[in-house]
This record gives structure tokens, sequence and C-alpha cells, in this order.
């Protein structure tokens, strides 16, 4: 009897508790959704890095000052301006660089201007000293094969019209001889022919001599004298060519000189306006700045 009594408590308290353990039933509350971003939020501490980084350094050589920089942090554009440099110093040096080009310039000018001058005038002398020379050889041969001759036929022809005379001076003389001995001519018509005889003879001597000496000095003396002046024609030709030559040489140093200047001059000129370029830094692709 206790047993059952026993039991029947259990399971009457068990179900006591089944009963004090049932949810209580709550209102139902509800909310519309829609498709949306989910933010996800992450607390961590570590160092961010650009995925790709691109470091922008001034390339202008010496020392100057920022005019304007773009703040940091600002985020740009390909071709916005980051960095302006004073270029005040080097814009005055580009201006006195022009300037030197331009003298350099004008100085290759005139000695290119002065090197054809130069060549015209030597090669005018060349050819001056060589007419010299041609007219030095005519000279020469003109003597030889026309003045000499002619100058010894004329020598020549005056003997024999002296021979000629002579002869009929001896045959006067002989005729009066013969007269003066008849009677028929006077002492003094006598003198008078033997001293045209004498004339005669005197007159073929001095041709006799003539001829001797043009042909012991006159014409050699004439043939050196042209050959002489045939030898200072020649050297003179030679030394104006060497002249030419050494003068056109110089004045070609000249130019290559005045052109090497102003070569070097202009890619300094060149290098300057490269310099002022870079006074002006520009982003060379969109990105963040960070100094």
């Amino acid at each position: 009897v206790w047993l059952l009594l026993f039991l029947i408590a259990v399971i009457a308290g068990t179900a006591y508790v089944l009963r004090s353990r049932k949810p209580v039933t709550q209102a139902n509350s509800y909310h519309t959704v829609k498709r949306d971003d989910f933010l996800v939020s992450l607390v961590e501490g570590g160092t961010l890095r650009a995925v790709q980084e691109l470091i922008i350094r001034n390339e202008l050589e010496g020392g100057t000052t920022i005019v304007s920089v773009v703040p940091e942090g600002t985020t740009v554009k390909q071709g916005d301006l980051l960095v302006e440099l004073d270029s005040s110093g080097l814009k005055e040096k580009l201006a006195n660089q022009e300037v030197t080009v331009q003298n350099a310039e004008g100085a290759y000018g005139r000695a290119k201007e002065d090197l054809e001058i130069q060549k015209l005038t030597m090669d005018a002398a060349v050819k001056d000293a060589t007419l010299k020379v041609e007219f030095a050889i005519s000279d020469l041969e003109k003597y030889k094969e026309g003045d000499w001759p002619q100058a010894l036929r004329a020598i020549e022809a005056r003997i024999t019209i002296a021979q000629e005379e002579v002869q009929r001076a001896q045959d006067r003389l002989n005729w009066t001889k013969t007269l003066e001995t008849k009677g028929y001519a006077t002492k003094d018509e006598l003198k008078a022919d033997s001293l045209t005889m004498k004339r005669q003879e005197i007159a073929i001597a001095q041709a006799d001599e003539e001829k001797r000496l043009a042909l012991k000095y006159t014409y050699p003396k004439s043939v050196r004298q042209l050959e002489a002046a045939l030898d200072t024609a020649r050297l003179s030709l030679l030394q104006v060519r060497q002249k030419a030559n050494s003068t056109i040489k110089s004045y070609e140093t000249d130019v290559t000189s005045k052109l090497n200047t102003f070569e070097l001059q202009r890619e300094r000129l060149a290098e300057m306006k490269k310099q002022l370029e870079l006074t002006k830094i520009y982003a060379p692709q969109e990105g963040l700045v960070v100094y």
C-alpha cells in the first residue's frame, strides 16, 4: 500500500514539474527585409600599404625652393600638378643662354661666309699666279723662237747690206783712182771715196761685232733672265698654293670650332629648357598623395 502511494506521489510530482516548465507563449513581431550590402567591420592594429606604389623624386639639378605642393592625402588624377619649384633663377639663365646661342650661331654663320670669301680669294690668287707662270713660259718661248731669231736676222741683214755697201764703195774708189790717174777726178774726190770706203768697212765691222756680242752675251743673258722669271713665277705659284691651303684649312678649323661651340651652347639651352620643365612635377597616374 505504501509503495503504491509513493509511486502516485512521484508521478504527481513529475507532472507538476513538467507543467511548471512549459514556455510562456510571446506575441509575434514582423520586419520587412530587402537586398542590401552587409557591413562587416573588423578592428585590428596594423599598417596600410598601397598595392601599387610609385615614388616621385625631384630631378632638378642643384637646390631650389618649393613654390607650391599638393596637400598630403589628396587624390589626384594623371597629369595633375603635384609640386612647383622656383624657376626664376633658371629662367634668367635660360634667357642669357638663348643670347649666347644666338651669338654662337651668328659667329658660326660669319665663319662660313669668311671661309667662302677666302676660298674665292685664294682661288683668284692661284689663278693669277698660274697665269704668270704661263706668261713666263710664253715669254721664254717667244724670245727663243721669235724675238731672238728676228733680232739676229736684222743684224745679219745689216751685215749683208754693209758688205754690199763696202763692195760698192770699193768699186767707186777704184773707179775714182782710175779717173784721177787720167786727170778726170780730183784728189778731193778720191779722198771722199776713200772716206766712204772706210765708213762702210767700219759699219760692217760694227755689225759683225754686234752679232758676236749678241750671240755671246745678249741671247744667253736674255734667256737666263726669262728662265729666272719663269722659276720665280713657279715658286710664287707654289707659295700661293701653299698659302691658299693653309689659309683655307685655318678658316675651316675656325668654322668647325664655331660649329662645335654653337652645338654645345644649343645643347646647354636644350638642357636648361628640360630643367625648366622639371620645375613642375605632374602626377604620372591616378592615386593618393603620400609624403
